[in-house]
């Protein structure tokens, strides 16, 4: 065969490659889009993923020959980068920060399962396509490593693959830009950096920039997330954030209930997921009997719905709130870099009481060692089970119990449970209800699931308050028990949905139901005036501290700083990222 009729074969073979490989990658982009729901009108999907595939597949024409391995580049990374973006949106309602790498460890088993509980079979076209390019690769290797493109042709290219696509990305800019300051309008902008309203720097707007600059771009913006950022205070944020936490504050009336809890033990019990729901459901006395008692004991406070103000931190974030007083930040994990820093936390605000936190997983997932030390806490204890992952609220009972009799007194334990962490599809306790309950038989199975975990944190509730009482010290122990967090979207039937927490507060010295909401950020003065702390001076202020929220017990007017609540809020994320209490 003629030496020109084999090039002009590979030629044809490399371009076929070429042609089979951009369809794919079409494929698995326009796939992306359909699955995740970014687009309500099909053909803007297709305009956006064509254009998106013409940049990616740019590389293949206009590199050398010996450069086209980077064909991989995409079809490897991409379809891993846009399922875990995807499974992350499902979970959390929004793309990931890129700083989520740098929150520890983040996987474990119970995380994972969780990943994969939210798959659905039209997901394997975002990696199916892939695995399908395999095999004309193989195939075609040599022919594709060995094709030349004339300038003629790679100009043409350019001009196609390049050009239209960031016209394209020029008219979604402002789209998104003009979406930005509509969204935005509400914040007081003069307190925060104005460039939090550009679409490529502000993470709350990632959906927008998946919807209009494709997957490249938001891949950018998550690598760029990376990119170390220093917050410098002016002298009117600074003015700002000292009024409001220098905000006055009435506590006359708890004083007078409370001084008798000054030198009492304070356990602060955060349980994972734990829906206001629950609580509501007609059969609460048989599915978590030890709580229902508390709830409606003469000595405690309940608390039924306390609204959920997490962001991507999630279970952090709670902590976070429920340690300091403050807001988390809205659109990244603070334990990723802003978790060993100095915060005013409850642990400081009881300085007569030893203090420890008991946890379940290691230290290291989501860089907890580093907010132990940042909340004042002396000990952290961890890794109880050396993760096996079954019934793991019976080991966080048993060390509580252990530490309870042999921590000097007055103590302060934080204490956080596990075993009602999502998925629901299996259970991962002894059943119980089942075996007793019609009504769990009626249910969706993450519903009964669901229970029978809520179930199994009672009895070891039951457990603890036991245990107290063999040790004696049961009636000088006050028990604080709210939920981290409301179980996310779809891990629950509707029944449960909700998007607040329960809050008991067991031998706080009186009795009170309080029917109105209330917020996460309001738990901080609450436990303060329950436990009878009635000065905790920040040297930041040179002023009492009670934090950003509102005690159920305070008689100053909740909007008595006269700021809206999105620029508090936004004040608190200036004090986080500006590491103000360094």
């Amino acid at each position: 065969m003629p030496v020109s009729r084999i090039t002009a074969s590979s030629s044809r073979r490399a371009d076929i490659f070429f042609c089979i490989a951009g369809l794919l990658l079409f494929i698995e982009i326009f796939s992306f889009f359909c699955i995740s729901d970014a687009y309500s009108h099909i053909r803007t999907a297709v305009m956006i993923s064509i254009a998106e595939t013409a940049f990616l597949m740019a590389p293949y024409v206009l590199l050398p020959p010996r450069f086209r391995r980077l064909i991989w580049i995409p079809f490897l990374f991409f379809p891993i980068f846009m399922l875990t973006e995807l499974l992350y949106l499902r979970h959390f309602g929004n793309f990931y920060h890129g700083t989520i790498i740098l929150a520890g460890n983040i996987v474990n088993r119970t995380v994972t399962d969780s990943a994969f509980s939210l798959l659905k079979p039209a997901d394997c076209l975002i990696l199916l396509p892939s695995l399908l390019l395999i095999p004309p690769y193989i195939l075609f290797r040599k022919d594709i490593l060995s094709r030349n493109y004339r300038l003629p042709v790679k100009i043409f290219w350019l001009c196609t693959m390049l050009i239209i696509p960031a016209g394209i990305y020029s008219i979604a800019y402002y789209k998104v830009y003009k979406w930005a300051k509509i969204t935005h309008g509400n914040v007081d902008r003069s307190l925060i950096k104005e460039k939090t309203i550009q679409p490529l720097y502000d993470p709350s707007l990632k959906p927008k920039l998946a919807q209009f600059y494709g997957v490249s771009m938001l891949a950018v913006r998550t690598v760029c997330d990376l990119w170390p950022e220093k917050i410098n205070l002016d002298s009117r944020q600074r003015e700002a954030i000292i009024r409001i936490l220098g905000s006055p504050t009435e506590t006359e009336a708890a004083d007078s209930i409370f001084s008798s809890n000054r030198e009492k033990n304070l356990i602060l019990l955060i349980v994972e997921s734990f829906n206001s729901s629950v609580m509501k459901l007609a059969e609460a006395s048989e599915i978590c009997p030890e709580l229902y008692r508390l709830s409606r004991d003469s000595n405690s406070i309940y608390v039924p719905d306390v609204l959920s103000q997490t962001g991507p931190g999630n279970s952090s974030d709670g902590q976070f709130m429920y340690n300091t007083g403050l807001y988390p930040l809205r659109d990244l994990p603070f334990v990723s870099k802003y978790g060993l820093s100095s915060y005013p936390a409850l642990a400081k605000a009881l300085p007569s009481h030893s203090n420890s936190e008991i946890i379940y997983e290691e230290h290291t997932m989501w860089n907890h060692w580093s907010t132990t030390r940042s909340y004042g806490y002396s000990h952290l204890y961890s890794n109880l089970d050396n993760g096996n992952l079954v019934n793991e609220d019976h080991y966080v009972i048993e060390k509580t119990l252990e530490v309870t009799d042999t921590i000097s007194r007055p103590f302060f334990l934080q204490v956080t449970t596990y075993s009602m962490h999502d998925p629901y599809d299996r259970l991962r306790t002894e059943p119980n209800l089942k075996k007793t309950s019609g009504f769990l038989r009626s249910l969706d199975t993450r519903d009964a699931n669901y229970l029978e975990s809520v179930n199994y944190f009672d009895r070891q509730l039951g457990r603890l308050i036991e245990g107290l009482d063999r040790q004696g010290i049961l009636g000088n122990t006050v028990i604080a028990i709210i939920g981290d967090h409301s179980t996310p979207e779809s891990t629950v039937s509707p029944l449960l949905e909700c998007n607040s927490v329960p809050l008991i507060i067991a031998n706080a010295g009186c009795g009170l139901r309080y029917e109105r909401s209330i917020n996460q950020v309001d738990l901080f003065p609450i436990l303060l005036d329950v436990m009878g702390v009635t000065d905790y001076t920040l040297p930041q202020t040179g002023r009492n501290y009670r934090g950003l929220g509102h005690s159920i017990f305070n008689s100053t007017p909740e909007t008595g700083t006269g700021a809206p609540a999105d620029s508090i809020r936004a004040l608190s994320e200036l004090m986080i990222l500006s590491r103000f209490f360094d």
